[in-house]
């Protein structure tokens, strides 16, 4: 959740933003734009040309599907193939309530719609690409920490391991103890690629599972660049995990 000065900021924002269009009052919809520059950073131009442009499409819709047909996943707010910030486009989801904890289930769903979009670009157009990168940062850095922070591993089992500015990419924290070893370092390396392998080939299982529908949204932001929730719940259906 935002704090008591990001709350300040963004009704700062939205007020900036009514004055400029001319209105008397802040409105929803400043509010709404408000929000997004402030999360997802401005709306930028970008010369994409029509193949570039449908691969983002491919690319947004396949988090959206990998979103909307999973299990223990926030839902869908929006979906746009408008360039913010560094991103070509942006799948959002709706935050819930201010969250601590989180299962295992639910960060193993998050690793399928993280993986959602190259798993998209690898069913409908048969190749990947770039667009990915930033995707496979968060789902690396997430899968890592399950296996070597948070004990989700069987393999690995019930241990903490710190990362470190070492030769090696992870060591153990504070007591020096093992398991501190390659081979320890690499079991767990060799884990968080089975976690992200997992992930995709769920993520792909979804996106033959509900080709009409990616396709739909697909063709969707193509046509009008922004997908609102009321309108992705029309092109994908009843939310609920296949």
């Amino acid at each position: 959740g935002f704090s008591g000065a990001d709350l300040a900021n963004l009704v700062n924002e939205a007020a900036l933003r009514a004055t400029r269009e001319g209105a008397e009052v802040i409105a929803a919809a400043d509010f709404d734009a408000a929000y997004d520059k402030m999360v997802l950073g401005d709306a930028r131009e970008a010369k994409l040309d029509p193949l570039e442009k449908r691969r983002v499409a491919v690319h947004e819709s396949g988090h959206a599907v990998a979103a909307h047909f999973s299990a223990d996943v926030e839902p869908l707010r929006r979906v746009t193939i408008i360039p913010r910030g560094m991103a070509l486009g942006v799948t959002e989801q709706s935050p819930g309530a201010d969250r601590h904890i989180m299962t295992e289930q639910e960060l193993l769903a998050r690793l399928v719609v993280l993986m959602g979009g190259q798993a998209a670009e690898q069913v409908v157009l048969g190749t990947r690409s770039s667009g990915a990168e930033h995707d496979l940062e968060q789902a690396t850095s997430l899968a890592l920490e399950m296996v070597a922070h948070f004990g989700m591993s069987e393999s690995i089992g019930p241990m903490y391991l710190e990362p470190q500015a070492s030769p090696t990419f992870l060591s153990t924290g504070g007591s020096g103890d093992p398991p501190g070893s390659d081979a320890s370092l690499q079991a767990v390396e060799e884990e968080a690629r089975r976690l992200l392998r997992q992930a995709r080939a769920e993520a792909e299982q979804l996106i033959h599972a509900h080709r009409a529908a990616h396709e739909r949204l697909v063709a969707a932001l193509l046509d009008h660049e922004t997908v609102e929730r009321p309108e992705l719940v029309t092109l994908l259906g009843e939310p609920q995990a296949a």
